[in-house]
């Protein structure tokens, strides 16, 4: 089974995050401004900003919009987006735990993916509501929450979701 669309939506949300504050660890100097053991200092003035990278319209052609197709490559596509991994750092200081958050977000993407259908939200007129790209900047960039309407997407998947929410998937 070809999963490369479920592939580019977990890439998709590892470019819409990022952990943008550091504490120092000592005493510091960065261009004649002094850092204090203990501080807080967003990467930009440390290391590479990683947001600026993420967001680089020459490499994500509008960044802000949801379009996973982007990490796919093949020679329709042609894309030249680079995998979003440099959100976990750079070098000797990358997020040990890359991998696990990762595989994480994969699993979760493809698991509600195999069991709802996912879809706009309507209003009680039943006009469509469209969801605001609005996010929440800090420690950790995410969306706001938005309203959508889920259904499963059979009974095979009702009784899937039924296993997993009482933890019976695993004793099966």
């Amino acid at each position: 089974m070809d999963l490369g669309y479920t592939v580019a939506m977990w890439q998709l949300q590892i470019q819409s995050w990022f952990i943008g504050i550091l504490a120092k660890k000592t005493d510091d100097e960065y261009r004649g401004y002094r850092l204090p053991k203990g501080s807080l200092v967003r990467k930009v003035v440390v290391i590479g900003n990683s947001w600026a990278v993420l967001h680089d319209e020459e490499i994500y052609p509008d960044p802000f919009s949801f379009e996973p197709e982007r990490f796919i490559v093949n020679e329709s596509t042609k894309s030249n987006a680079k995998s979003p991994d440099i959100a976990f750092g750079y070098g000797r200081r990358r997020c040990p735990g890359r991998h696990t958050a990762t595989s994480s977000i994969f699993i979760t993407i493809a698991s509600i993916l195999a069991t709802y259908n996912i879809e706009k939200a309507t209003d009680a007129d039943g006009s469509v509501i469209e969801p605001r790209h609005e996010y929440v900047s800090g420690l950790v960039s995410m969306p706001l929450p938005f309203r959508c309407k889920t259904t499963p997407r059979s009974e095979a998947a009702v009784k899937l979701i039924r296993e997993g929410l009482d933890g019976n998937i695993l004793r099966n």
